[in-house]
C-alpha cells in the first residue's frame, strides 16, 4: 500500500466527514401525513440522534423495521427498502420515479482479515458497557488519524442482522479499495451500534461525527411507507436469457452489432 493511496484514501475519508457535518438534512418522517392515509402496521422504530463537530449541528432520523422490511428516514430522494428474508435492496428514486432490486452484498471475510493490507484495522476489544438494557461490545477501527469506535449490542427488539444489512446495501458504491473494505468488514457485525464515534483530523480541525441510539420503541408505522408507488418503473437488470444463441453462433443475416448494441443498452446503470 503506497503513501500515495493511503493518502487519498485519507482524503476521501475527511470528504466523507465533511459531507456528514454540512449535509444534517432534515430526516424524512415515518409517520408523516403524505403516507397517514395507509393502514398502520407494527414495528420497531430505531430513533437515532446525530451530533456533528465542529458545525455542532444534530438531525435526528429513524430505522424503521416492519418484519422483515426495513427502510431508515435518514434517506431522502433515492431510498432504500431492505427484504432482511429475500436479502436484497431495493433502490427507489422518487425524482426518476423508479426502482432497482439488487441482492445484498455477501461479504466473504472476516472483520480483521477484510482491512486492506494491514493499514485498516478492525478489533473488537474487551470492552463492555450496559446501554439500554443490553450489554454493548466495544469495536475500533483505525485508518491512520481515521478512528471509529462502535459500541454493538444484541437487542430483542432489533434483529441482529440490521446494521450488517445496511452496510451491505451501501457498499457497492465505496469505490476506493480501503473504505470498501471496511464497509465490507462492517457488514459482517451482528448487532446493532447504539454508540457509534467517528473522528478525523483535517488540517488545523477535527471532524467529529457521533450517533446514538436514543429510543427503541415498538409502535404502528404506515404502510404506505414500505410501499413503492404502481406507477414507477421497474429498471432491475434482467437476468441473461439462457436459451438465446450467442452473437458468434447466430442464423445468417442478424447483424452482430446490432446484437451487441441492444445489449449495451440493457447494461445497468449503479444506483
Amino acid at each position: 500500500m503506497t503513501e500515495e493511496r493511503v493518502g487519498r484514501s485519507m482524503a476521501r475519508l475527511a470528504i466523507v466527514c465533511w459531507l456528514a457535518l454540512v449535509a444534517c438534512k432534515p430526516a424524512a418522517d415515518a409517520t408523516s401525513k403524505k403516507a397517514a392515509g395507509t393502514p398502520g402496521i407494527p414495528a420497531t422504530v430505531i430513533t437515532i440522534r446525530t451530533v456533528t463537530q465542529p458545525s455542532n449541528r444534530t438531525a435526528v432520523h429513524d430505522v424503521v423495521v416492519a418484519g422483515n422490511k426495513v427502510r431508515t428516514s435518514e434517506d431522502l430522494d433515492t431510498w432504500r427498502l431492505i427484504d432482511l428474508a429475500a436479502r436484497n435492496v431495493t433502490f427507489v428514486d422518487s425524482i426518476a420515479k423508479s426502482y432497482e432490486t439488487l441482492p445484498l452484498q455477501q461479504p466473504a471475510e472476516a472483520p480483521a482479515a477484510a482491512a486492506s493490507g494491514g493499514v485498516a484495522t478492525f478489533a473488537v476489544t474487551d470492552n463492555r458497557r450496559v446501554v439500554h438494557g443490553v450489554v454493548a461490545v466495544q469495536s475500533l477501527i483505525t485508518l491512520g488519524a481515521y478512528r471509529r469506535e462502535l459500541w454493538v449490542a444484541a437487542h430483542p427488539l432489533i434483529p441482529a442482522q440490521l446494521f450488517a444489512a445496511m452496510q451491505s446495501s451501501s457498499a457497492s458504491e465505496r469505490r476506493d479499495p480501503i473504505t470498501r473494505d471496511l464497509e465490507r468488514a462492517l457488514a459482517t457485525v451482528s448487532g446493532f451500534p447504539m454508540i457509534d464515534h467517528a473522528e478525523l483530523p483535517f488540517g488545523q480541525k477535527k471532524m467529529v461525527v457521533d450517533r446514538s441510539v436514543v429510543k427503541i420503541e415498538r409502535r404502528n408505522v404506515p404502510a404506505g411507507w414500505f410501499t413503492i408507488p404502481a406507477a414507477y418503473e421497474d429498471t432491475t437488470p434482467k437476468a441473461p436469457d439462457a436459451s438465446r444463441q450467442p452473437a458468434s453462433s447466430r442464423p445468417p443475416g442478424r447483424n452482430t452489432r446490432e446484437a451487441e448494441s441492444r445489449s449495451s443498452s440493457t447494461a445497468r446503470t449503479s444506483p
